[in-house]
């Protein structure tokens, strides 16, 4: 992957127990040819999370093509697995080298049980930015993983949220990327 770009928009819902998650990432995928092939993701989240089965919400788009879609009904497959609702996406992308995904994620959390947001991907991912906009009746750390070195840029009070950034202008490997932690204050 290049060009990997998350933002994520954590609130606070009306309950004050859960947290809804807005997770928006833009990337590209390069191949080295322009056979087809099985672009597959996953979320995952504790069944008590799910609103029977109304979480995670997913959507992607790929912007350099009008003639991939995404249908909702085909391309994902919902399991239960433990105490987790897991939905797999599988989608054959073909006829190009590159393709320019904007993929979108709504999940809730409840942070009297889970504080934790991880990041993961198995493949290699060069050049990422994260931002991350929260409420004012939030904190969020930003931890990264392994001995990923991330800069940070200032963190921007306004009005009705904080914001922060982080990049890393290198190349990943397959594994955790970073976690977010979300606290009430």
């Amino acid at each position: 992957y290049k060009n990997y770009r998350k933002e994520y928009n954590i609130k606070i819902t009306d309950n004050h127990k859960q947290v809804e998650i807005q997770e928006l990432t833009r990337y590209t995928i390069i191949k080295r040819n322009k056979d087809d092939f099985e672009w597959t993701f996953n979320m995952r989240v504790d069944k008590s999370d799910s609103n029977n089965g109304e979480y995670p919400k997913i959507n992607f788009k790929i912007l350099n093509s009008d003639s991939i879609k995404f249908d909702e009904k085909n391309d994902i497959k919902e399991e239960e697995l433990g105490d987790e609702i897991i939905k797999r996406v599988s989608k054959t992308l073909q006829g190009k080298d590159e393709y320019h995904i904007e993929r979108t994620v709504i999940f809730s959390q409840n942070l009297d049980n889970d504080r934790e947001c991880i990041f993961g991907c198995d493949k290699i991912i060069d050049d990422i930015s994260i931002n991350i906009r929260y409420g004012k009746d939030l904190k969020v750390i930003f931890s990264p993983a392994w001995k990923v070195n991330y800069h940070q840029e200032n963190i921007k009070e306004l009005a009705d949220f904080n914001e922060i950034n982080y990049f890393n202008r290198g190349i990943l490997l397959p594994g955790e990327k970073f976690k977010l932690f979300i606290i009430k204050v």
